[in-house]
This record gives C-alpha cells, structure tokens and sequence, in this order.
C-alpha cells in the first residue's frame, strides 16, 4: 500500500471531537454515596478544611457544612487548591492498557470500539470514554509492567519526539516507527516506510505517539478546569462540574454533560484558579555547579534520582527536585501575590547531605537557611511577591560539598 504524505494523515488527527461519549452504561452510579460526602478542602490559605460538601461548581464554588460553624462557608472556586473525599478507598482495576494524555490526564480500561480518529476504552470507575487519537502521548499494553519492558517503555517518549514519528515496542523486543492511523478493539495500524501493518494487541508492550492535540494545562488568564482523581486512578479533566445532593455531573471539552459515580470520586483539584504549581512553569534558567563533576538536573514531582518525593517520612506528590549546588529562576511577570513552599532534603540522601538554601526575589535576599539535614521538613515558608518579575530558588553546598545532597522543594506553588 503507498502512504499518504506525512502533513494529510497528521491534519486527520486534528479534528474534533476531544472527549465525549457516555462514561456510564446507566445513571445509577452517578447517584450512589453523593448526598454531603465529608470532604477535607484546601484553600490558597493553605489551612485545610473539613466538612461536609453542600454543593460544587466551577460557577458557584463549594459550598461548606464546615463542623464548627454554624452557617455554611462558601468558598470560591479560583481560591480552592483541593477537594479530597473521606473514606472512599481505592479500587484495583482491570484494565488491559494505560492510556497517558496531553494535559496530564490518565486513563485505564480496554478497547470496546474506534472511529476514524478516536478510540473509546471501558473504564472499570467511569464507564467508557472516547479518547481522540491526538491526544495520546503514551499507550501501554499490561506486559509493560514488567520489569523487563518497564525502562524501555518509558523511553519511548524521548524516541518519538525526537524522531517526529510514532513509536511501537512489540513483545518480541523489536521496535517499529511510523504513524499509528488506528486502534480498535484487534489491534493498532501502523503506517511505516515499509507500508501498512496491523499489530494485534497482544503483541504490543507500548506505543508513543505524538500528539497532535493538547490537554487544558491551566494557562494564566484561562477558566479554572476541575481534575476528577477516581479511586482507581483515572484521572479527567472537566471544564465543569456539578456536585450536589441529586449526583455528580461533569462538562467535557466537548460540552456533553456526562455523570460521574460519586463513591469513585477520590479528590477534586481545581487547576488554573488563584494557585498554581511552580512545577507547571517553565524556567527561564536553571545553573548547576557540582564540586565533583557529576551532573544532576532538576525534576519535576520527583526527586533528583527519579523517586517519589519523601522527606521526613512524609510522600509529597508535588514538587522539585535539586541537587547542591543549583539555581532555579523563574518569570513572574508581576502575575503573583505569594509564593509558598516547604523544603527539605529527600529521605533518599544519603547520612553526610547537608545544605544551605536561599531565595532571591528580583534579585534580593528574601529567604535564607543554613545547615539544613535529613530528617527535617521546614515550611510552609510564604513570601509576598507582589509586582515582582523574577524568582530564583538555590540549593547551596553544605559542609560536606555535594555529598548525597538531594534536596526537595515540597508543594512550591505561587498564589495570583
């Protein structure tokens, strides 16, 4: 079969729809354990609240049976952070694919059906969504989570982006490139060089591909979008939703208004209000000076070695990951009135990390510490940022230079 050129196939990934089709076989779901559910909110105050949820929306905020209080609070949507769900548990899954998203959503179910550009997978928590082709950054089969298939599937990211092609590693090791036209509930098709292949699904371990769509990431002067975290892992983002003693509906980017099962519900965050994680930023600089020679790099969520964020003792989901001795400057644009933070060196570091830390803002000392060891989480630090251009976070050498100096800047935020 003669391919297409490469421009025509890419445009037939950029139509619409984004994200439709019916989440749930019935309306039941949408109904059960959704009548004030105990919730523990955060605010850009950063003292968390709990009580019992009234009532949600992106238009009218939350509404709050707070227990100490007599009246109801309301609180509105672009000063909420988060909105976690007592008591809801988690739920094991039985998915046959992880399918990641631009925009940070995540999804696992198995193929039930496809179109020209779209592929709807069956969720076992929110029933079946139609994903379009072109938001797909990364799709990975169950045997990628051997351990054998594991580091290779993560590579593949890199692979595509710096090829511009679709990349496909198959169960036998080999690895094709091309451009995935299709998946449905048999397999994938690929074009490549070579012509037109059909891989059946059991023979995929992963595909990357390059999205032709993006995701809402919550960019300054955009709506506030709400993140649905189900107790299975799902993760969707809406731009609305509706919570209140009759069930819980959510808006898509299509516009269709779809239930959701309450008691899969596990947290709520509201992206693009008045807090916004430092880690959503793109540096306008980052400086690393090593004392013998062994470069590290900053990470995102993670620590400098690629591990989960822990320091003393405490799993943080949010936020950055140093190494001594290293600078992070970030544009502010006078956008922002606070910035806040905890910090803290990595449980990973080893017994001889220590570090010094400073924060400058234009330029300025506003925050420093000295001497700083495993085993101690400081903050939360807040520092008033109003009409300043530039902030730069440094990660000093201690007494010992760079030794096992992993440092964590924990759930760095600036508040608008």
């Amino acid at each position: 079969m003669s391919l297409a050129p490469a421009a025509s196939r890419i445009d037939s990934r950029r139509r619409p729809p984004l994200l439709g089709a019916a989440w749930l076989a019935g309306l039941g779901l949408a109904c059960a354990a959704s009548a004030e559910p105990r919730v523990t909110v955060r605010t850009v105050a950063d003292q968390p609240l709990a009580g019992r949820l009234l009532h949600f929306s992106l238009e009218e905020g939350l509404t709050l049976a707070v227990e100490s209080e007599g009246a109801p609070q309301r609180i509105p949507a672009g000063d909420l952070v988060q909105i976690v769900v007592a008591d809801q548990g988690s739920h094991g899954r039985a998915s046959t694919v992880r399918v990641d998203l631009t925009g940070g959503d995540l999804l696992y179910g198995r193929v039930v059906a496809s179109g020209d550009d779209t592929v709807t997978l069956e969720t076992d928590s929110i029933g079946r969504v139609e994903v379009p082709l072109g938001r797909i950054t990364l799709w990975r089969a169950r045997a990628s989570a051997d351990a054998a298939h594991g580091a290779r599937v993560a590579a593949l990211a890199g692979q595509a982006v710096a090829s511009g092609e679709d990349v496909l590693l198959l169960a036998n090791g080999d690895v094709l490139a091309g451009f995935v036209a299709r998946i449905d509930e048999v397999g994938l098709v690929m074009e490549t060089r070579s012509g037109e292949l059909r891989v059946a699904h059991d023979s995929v371990v992963g595909v990357a591909l390059v999205p032709t769509e993006e995701g809402w990431t919550g960019s300054a002067g955009q709506r506030p979008r709400v993140r649905v975290h189900t107790t299975d892992g799902q993760r969707l983002t809406a731009t609305d939703l509706d919570w209140s003693d009759t069930g819980v509906v959510a808006v898509l980017f299509d516009g269709r208004r779809q239930p959701l099962p309450a008691d899969r519900i596990a947290r709520l965050d509201v992206v693009g209000g008045r807090w916004e994680w430092l880690g959503a930023l793109e540096p306008i600089s980052y400086e690393h000076q090593p004392a013998f020679g062994l470069h590290w790099d900053w990470r995102v969520d993670r620590n400098v070695r690629g591990g989960p964020l822990r320091v003393a003792g405490a799993s943080f989901e949010r936020g950055l990951g140093m190494h001594s001795e290293s600078s992070l400057t970030f544009d502010l644009r006078g956008d922002y009135r606070e910035f806040v933070t905890s910090f803290g060196l990595d449980d990973d570091s080893g017994l001889y990390a220590n570090v010094d830390v400073e924060i400058r803002v234009d330029g300025k000392r506003r925050f420093s510490r000295d001497g700083i060891l495993p085993g101690e989480l400081h903050g939360p630090l807040r520092l008033d940022v109003r009409g300043a251009d530039r902030i730069k976070l440094t990660v000093l050498f201690g007494t010992n230079a760079d030794l096992q100096d992993r440092f964590d800047w924990i759930e760095a935020a600036l508040i608008r």
